[in-house]
């Protein structure tokens, strides 16, 4: 039986988060209209949710943030051609004469077959679908991408250009105008518990009547939230291993030599 699944919320940035219930509050068209006499067990919460969306969306009212989002498109842009250009450079090679280098290209093309091309994805879809792909090809050795048919570069270029576009996104969301830091805080958890109520009614509601008329609305969630947990997954994943590489101070001794 179908049913929302688990986020954790508190894991998403603000960004993000607000992301999150921005979404859900679009799909609410798709969840069964209130009965034109009495209450259906989804009035309640939905309309909760939908008050404490709005109220976080004020919150979040953006100040001037239009050179932000011309920074946002721009970096946009970049990851769109490192994209190719790391596709394109890993198709050619799988062409090579060299068997060795062309089986090792056919490799990586698999990845880049599985996810599909982004460039008509929205940004939010893109950046998803940026962190699947990147986290598989880094996964491979070193010889592989940079040694046997040189797509470092490539792929150098893409994570720059990826983590760039992050970093205007956060910057846009940071020049946001809420009144206070307290203030953001506390919208933000009224309506992430609001989420969480609307959630609780709708798989209760699965449960008793059928999913019949909440697939549609559910399957879009779920896939949005399958989204926001990858990118929270390749972010603590490019954290653990920056603290890996990371050298301990030297102390006593070491740091006497």
């Amino acid at each position: 039986m179908i049913s929302l699944k688990n986020i954790e919320l508190t894991a998403l940035r603000q960004d993000e988060s607000f992301a999150f219930m921005k979404f859900v509050h679009t799909e609410l068209s798709k969840l069964p209209a209130d009965p034109e006499e009495g209450t259906s067990p989804l009035t309640v919460p939905r309309t909760a949710f939908t008050e404490s969306f709005e109220e976080y969306d004020r919150a979040l009212a953006p100040t001037d943030t239009k050179d932000a989002t011309a920074e946002i498109t721009a970096c946009d842009d970049r990851r769109d051609r490192a994209w190719y250009n790391a596709f394109r450079f890993t198709e050619v090679m799988c062409e090579h004469p060299d068997e060795t280098i062309r089986e090792y290209a056919q490799l990586v093309m698999k990845d880049f077959e599985r996810y599909g091309s982004p460039l008509s994805l929205g940004q939010e879809a893109e950046t998803s679908l940026l962190h699947n792909l990147l986290n598989d090809v880094n996964s491979y050795s070193e010889s592989i991408i940079r040694e046997t048919f040189n797509l470092g570069p490539w792929i150098d270029e893409l994570n720059d250009a990826e983590e760039a576009y992050e970093e205007a996104l956060h910057n846009r969301a940071a020049t946001r105008g809420a009144k206070t830091l307290g203030q953001t805080k506390a919208v933000r958890r009224k309506a992430e518990e609001a989420y969480r109520n609307l959630a609780n009614v709708i798989n209760a509601a699965v449960v008793y009547v059928g999913e019949a008329e909440y697939v549609d609305f559910i399957e879009a969630v779920n896939d949005h939230i399958d989204r926001a947990k990858a990118i929270v997954k390749a972010r603590r994943t490019r954290l653990a291993n920056e603290k890996e590489e990371t050298p301990a101070p030297e102390t006593g001794e070491e740091a006497n030599v």
